[in-house]
């Protein structure tokens, strides 16, 4: 087999059979309801741990501490 052979094979196999996106479900089967941790990360502020490189979530009241 040609190597560009393969890849074309292996191209068609991928649109044949396509893995399926994964969502987290309960027992059920239901998916789980994950807008809440959008409406709670609006609260918060990820930035520079002072002048170390890593970072740090700061809650949007202390942002004007960010550094001191």
């Amino acid at each position: 087999v040609v190597p560009n052979q393969r890849y074309m094979e292996w191209q068609e196999e991928q649109r044949k059979y396509k893995s399926a996106e994964f969502v987290p479900t309960d027992m059920a089967g239901k998916p789980y309801d994950d807008s809440y941790k959008q409406e709670i990360s609006k609260n918060y502020t990820v930035s520079i741990a002072f002048n170390k490189g890593a970072y740090q979530v700061i809650s949007n009241q202390d942002i004007e501490h960010i550094g001191k």
